[in-house]
């Protein structure tokens, strides 16, 4: 899977999950829209606008540690 051929190269390319959560942390502050980080083929996190229908991953900002929540309500309070 990484490494393969982005599907949206237009998009912000984070190397590492807390690097892409922290970025959807700012755009919230600063826009006042929510983001959703997601793992890419092409073995980047981009963020998206959308859901991930799977769930939503977070991260843990203490160790960094990457977790899927399936249920959106409590995905968006871990991220707050």
């Amino acid at each position: 899977m990484e490494n393969e051929e982005c599907r949206t190269p237009s998009k912000v390319k984070y190397a590492i999950p807390l690097e892409a959560h922290y970025a959807a942390k700012r755009i919230e502050l600063e826009f006042g829209s929510v983001q959703y980080m997601y793992p890419c083929q092409c073995g980047w996190w981009h963020l998206s606008k959308t859901p991930r229908r799977q769930g939503t991953f977070c991260v843990n900002e203490e160790d960094g540690s990457v977790y899927l929540v399936r249920d959106s309500k409590a995905a968006q309070e871990s991220q707050g």
